[in-house]
């Protein structure tokens, strides 16, 4: 079987595997979403029921308070000891107030110091109109805060109507429902139509309180204008299916992770054939690569060689410039290091980016020539402009030749000015390169007769098969423009 073959058998061979895990991952999560929903039923049905059995139980407690403050107040009016006698009657009350029919506190059937009440109006006024008995949620502080009264009227005496008031607390009230109680996923509360609330299983009643649920039910009582209110903490209820959850998960990671050591132990075989074969590839590579490499050393020192040759003859012809003409061959081999700097800091797919090294170029020669700022280096260039090795080392020589020529020569005693480099790619895919300055204009490199500036520059361009121009039609400065056609282009490598 051949290589390619063998890849295309062990991609098929992977897909399959994850179609499978994938398949039993989904029908897994379709099982736990259905049974998450049918628990999540179950816990409202379950917080239905226990509203409806607190309803019950609790409308029994009220019904049986009306009956015993009924009792206590046959005959009109009320004494302490009918008073005491209707408390201990109703074994879930906090306290038994007596009032007037301003809501003053006339007596209780506890002793309380101060004891207050709040909450109450326009309730008395009902009551003593004959609706019987009311039960609302009101603040009594001397009873510990908010609380379930059961308001009835006592009957009129010779000062005006009586009433009493019969104060239950959460924990009196839990005591009459133990099956909510005994509810660990629920919490309860007791609602009145005023919008007052107290909650007998809860964080006021210091006992555990659930978390935000959206599972509630409320039940209305039947006789009272009262509702239970019961919610359901999910994630206790789901405490089991957490667990199912949990082992089944794992029992689907365990599958998939025996698929996937039987998948890794069957591609090893053939990664390792491959290995060998990537390796033999790479051999080959590293030695194009180093052949290219010679290549280039090779053209460098060419060109090296000719700015050294060209010095000579500048130095023969003219003596007296012997220590100038080596300077300037320096800053022209200076030109070559700094563009092998530059390529050494790219990225490999960015070492043909000649419009990168364009802007190192021009910085370089900035911060060479430019120290007191008379003379400003403005380099654009357009996007995309790609050039080999072998066309971007005599293509930076030619622009370091001219811009340095222009900041010795344009701008003497002092003159201020700027030199302009512009690159762009033309339709045919050459560069088009100009270099302008606004100086007082030059004469190749400030001499008599072709100096090594101009001899470089025609050397380079031949190389190049460039077009050269040079022009100084404008008021004042000098502007170069070159040429480079796409043919003929060097090695793409960088």
């Amino acid at each position: 079987m051949s290589r390619s073959a063998s890849k295309a058998l062990l991609r098929l061979w992977g897909a399959s595997l994850a179609i499978i895990v994938v398949g039993v991952a989904a029908g897994l999560g379709a099982y736990l979403a259905t049974d998450r929903e049918a628990v999540i039923a179950g816990v409202s049905d379950q917080a239905l029921y226990d509203a409806t059995l607190a309803a019950m139980s609790l409308e029994s407690v009220l019904q049986k308070a009306a009956a015993e403050v009924g009792r206590a107040a046959r005959g009109g009016g009320v004494d302490a000891e009918a008073l005491r006698y209707a408390a201990f009657g109703i074994g879930e009350a906090e306290n038994v107030y007596v009032l007037d029919g301003t809501g003053a506190i006339m007596a209780t059937a506890y002793r309380r110091l101060e004891p207050r009440i709040y909450g109450l109006e326009g309730a008395l006024d009902r009551l003593g109109s004959g609706s019987g008995a009311e039960a609302r949620i009101l603040d009594a502080p001397s009873e510990g805060g908010k609380a379930l009264a059961l308001v009835a009227c006592l009957g009129r005496g010779d000062g005006g109507a009586q009433y009493a008031a019969v104060i239950f607390r959460e924990a009196s009230v839990l005591g009459s429902i133990p099956t909510i109680g005994s509810a660990k996923y629920a919490s309860l509360g007791i609602r009145d139509r005023q919008g007052g609330e107290i909650t007998v299983i809860g964080s006021d009643t210091g006992r555990s309180a659930p978390r935000p649920t959206a599972i509630g039910v409320e039940v209305p009582l039947a006789r009272m204008p009262l509702s239970v209110v019961v919610k359901g903490d999910v994630d206790v209820a789901l405490r089991d299916w957490y667990a199912r959850l949990v082992i089944l998960s794992a029992l689907v990671s365990l599958f998939a992770a025996v698929l996937v050591v039987v998948f890794v132990v069957g591609t090893r075989l053939s990664d390792q054939a491959e290995s060998a074969e990537a390796l033999r590839s790479e051999l080959d590579k590293r030695e194009v690569l180093f052949k290219e490499i010679n290549h280039r050393v090779k053209n460098n020192l060419i060109i090296v060689m000719s700015v050294l040759r060209f010095g000579a003859d500048a130095a023969a012809a003219y003596p007296e410039k012997a220590v100038l003409t080596l300077e300037s061959a320096i800053d022209r081999v200076r030109a070559i290091a700094l563009l092998h700097e530059t390529l050494y800091k790219k990225a490999p797919e960015a070492r043909d980016d000649f419009g990168a090294y364009l802007t190192a170029l021009a910085e370089s020669l900035s911060e060479a020539y430019g120290r007191d700022d008379r003379v400003r280096v403005d380099e654009s260039h357009s996007d995309g402009i790609r050039l080999g090795l072998d066309k971007t080392v005599p293509l930076a020589l030619m622009i370091n030749e001219i811009v340095t020529n222009a900041y010795k020569h344009a701008f003497p005693d002092g003159r201020r000015g700027t030199i302009r480099i512009r690159a762009a790619t033309e339709d045919k895919g050459g560069i088009y390169l100009r270099v302008d300055d606004d100086g007082i204009g030059t004469r190749g490199d400030g001499g008599d007769g072709p100096g090594i500036g101009t001899m470089l520059l025609s050397s380079l361009g031949e190389q190049l098969e460039a077009t050269i121009e040079r022009s100084e039609a404008r008021p004042s400065g000098t502007s170069w423009s070159i040429r480079v056609p796409k043919e003929g282009r060097g090695s793409p490598l960088g």
